[in-house]
């Protein structure tokens, strides 16, 4: 017990205040060690993808494949491909500050996408955004590689699901 403790207080803060609250940083926890992703990595995508000025939790509204939902902004399309959901995109939307659904399936996702690159880290962001590790040097990757870099994550060492 102390020991998990020890390692759930050991999480870096993300400088996102939406994300920094006791309850997402639980939620990033319990859920990257049931499903196996590092909480770490869970919170790097939660940190970019949460509005960091507004705790926007609803975005991509109105794209074809959209909207997106949830701290880690799990798209429509892909929800309703990993058959997390069937509703409608409208319905879909009610979700969106579902805390414990929606990152349940956005870890799956990250998990899944982790897999695809085969360990490497900013190649699964790049899967995880546009489901090819083909944009692992953009900017949506490398952003969460710097963070990661920043809270002395080991970035350059492949991560195992």
């Amino acid at each position: 017990m102390l020991a998990a403790t020890a390692d759930f207080l050991s999480l870096p803060l993300t400088g996102n205040a939406f994300v920094d609250v006791p309850q997402v940083r639980a939620t990033a926890w319990v859920l990257g060690r049931l499903l196996g992703v590092h909480p770490v990595l869970v919170l790097a995508v939660m940190r970019g993808e949460t509005d960091a000025q507004t705790g926007a939790t609803l975005g991509d509204v109105g794209l074809a494949g959209g909207p997106s939902v949830g701290w880690m902004q799990v798209y429509y399309a892909t929800a309703k491909r990993y058959g997390f959901f069937s509703g409608t995109a409208e319905e879909y939307a009610a979700m969106a500050t579902d805390l414990v659904k929606t990152s349940w399936w956005g870890i799956q996702v990250l998990r899944d996408a982790i897999k695809q690159a085969q360990g490497d880290i900013a190649g699964a962001f790049s899967v995880y955004n546009s489901g090819t590790t083909h944009n692992a040097q953009g900017s949506y990757a490398q952003s969460k590689v710097a963070w990661l870099r920043s809270v002395g994550f080991p970035v350059d060492q492949s991560v195992g699901v």
